[in-house]
């Protein structure tokens, strides 16, 4: 099972523009732990949130993690899907340089 993290832009009716998802993310629910403890909720905190938000928060939590390691390795699922390395990998790769260079697209939904 997993989150669902869309990122998109809404439709626009002075330009006809339809609504479009340009980026999805579907992180593990064994992250969800690690990332109440760095202060993220999905669902709470990222929804409606620009990329540049967004990013912002992806940031912190990454910052979080690199200064209290320990604290959060502890908060890993015991079947070892889900580490905090995997995550900070992502987040460091995929996740803050697509905000960074979609910094006006919204969390469309965070499920």
């Amino acid at each position: 099972m997993s989150y669902d993290v869309d990122f998109g832009y809404p439709a626009c009716s002075a330009c006809g523009r339809s609504e479009e998802t340009v980026f999805s993310w579907d992180p593990t629910y064994n992250y969800r732990k690690i990332f109440l403890k760095a202060g993220i909720h999905p669902k709470e905190h990222l929804l409606g949130k620009t990329g540049e938000e967004a990013g912002a928060m992806f940031l912190r939590a990454v910052e979080a993690m690199q200064a209290d390691r320990e604290a959060f390795i502890a908060l890993e699922p015991p079947n070892g899907w889900g580490t905090v390395a995997e995550l900070i990998e992502c987040l460091e790769e995929r996740l803050i340089p697509f905000c960074k260079s979609n910094p006006r697209c919204l969390v469309k939904s965070a499920t």
